[in-house]
């Protein structure tokens, strides 16, 4: 299939699961020629402006980052747009008429950001987004050094986004202070299994809700090392299964009331009482793997039938067996990657 995509621009093909369409186009690093496309900005790109209405043509929009990315981290700044802005998307998450970027087995990371497919702007959020899209990011690492200027690192606003199995983090060189590994605007958002860190970056918050109109679920996400963990500035709230450890202003902020289930803090801010003020222990420094015998293993919420956004596996596509671990991994002494589920 690799060959035949070196001579066609778009491959369409049935989905297992997914009743639309698939339009795919494969990013690979630009010494490896295997496809015309070297950016996510440059195949989004390809399909013009008359075709990117994918409830009328029942497709779904598949960018799949292939190869080894070691030494070629992306500067690229990707922008989504709903109607009522350029070149809009015109797409329906109930219809399976979504974007999907995402990572491949080669290029994905595993489990720390010291390899995989790496997105570090220069300038601007790595990915940002706006109007009514939907759109899932998966398997990505996203990277802040900035010495100048200021973003968010990614800004998201839409119908709905899916974020899952990412590694956000900040540098120790980043001298831009006050914004937002993860923003979360207007819309309804699920993102679990998602690993955010950072060393003593003045102001940097986790994960931040931002707008009345959001509805937010925070499913086993490890936020390590920033100023700020998971804050609300405003909309809706629900948290599961998260940890937030050495946050040296807060590690949840202006939480909502409802249902929060065994979330872990080293300070009195979980919204679980019985969490709070707990140290976990990880594999190690800039590893937020859980080591063996953590005190996080065995105490979360089994999410599989979560009424939101069922899932089952951790963020090394490891299975979630018996009582689930907190946080983004699950630990599991041998390593035995599962495949994993798109969940609507």
């Amino acid at each position: 299939m690799r060959i035949l995509l070196a001579f066609l621009l778009v491959l369409s093909m049935t989905i297992p699961g997914l009743a639309a369409t698939s339009v795919l186009r494969v990013v690979t690093p630009a010494d490896d020629t295997s496809s015309s496309y070297h950016t996510i900005t440059a195949a989004l790109d390809s399909i013009v402006d008359a075709n990117r209405n994918l409830v009328t043509r029942d497709e779904y929009v598949d960018i799949e980052i292939e190869g080894d990315w070691s030494g070629h981290d992306t500067t690229e700044s990707v922008l989504l747009n709903g109607p009522g802005y350029a070149h809009p998307w015109t797409t329906d998450r109930t219809t399976d008429n979504y974007i999907h970027i995402h990572t491949t087995t080669q290029s994905r990371h595993n489990g720390t950001a010291a390899r995989g497919f790496t997105m570090a702007p220069t300038a601007g959020s790595a990915i940002a987004t706006q109007g009514a899209i939907d759109y899932r990011f998966e398997g990505i690492i996203f990277k802040a050094d900035w010495t100048s200027g200021g973003w968010d690192l990614v800004s998201l606003s839409g119908t709905t986004g899916e974020m899952l199995d990412n590694i956000f983090y900040v540098t120790p060189e980043t001298s831009v202070p006050d914004f937002a590994l993860l923003l979360l605007n207007e819309g309804t958002f699920w993102v679990y299994n998602n690993i955010c860190y950072g060393l003593s970056q003045t102001g940097w918050v986790g994960i931040l809700g931002n707008n009345a109109a959001g509805t937010h679920y925070l499913y086993n996400n490890t936020i390590v090392g920033l100023p700020h963990g998971i804050c609300r500035n405003a909309g809706t709230f629900t948290l599961a299964n998260n940890i937030c450890q050495t946050n040296t202003a807060e590690a949840y902020w202006n939480i909502n009331s409802g249902t929060h289930l065994t979330n872990i803090s080293d300070d009195a801010t979980s919204p679980n009482v019985a969490l709070q003020n707990i140290t976990v222990v990880f594999a190690g420094t800039g590893d937020y793997h859980l080591a063996a015998g953590s005190n996080a293993q065995d105490q979360g919420t089994d999410l599989s039938a979560n009424t939101a956004v069922p899932f089952t596996l951790d963020i090394d596509d490891q299975t979630r067996t018996g009582i689930w671990d907190i946080g983004a991994d699950e630990h599991v002494p041998t390593e035995t990657p599962g495949s994993r589920v798109m969940v609507y």
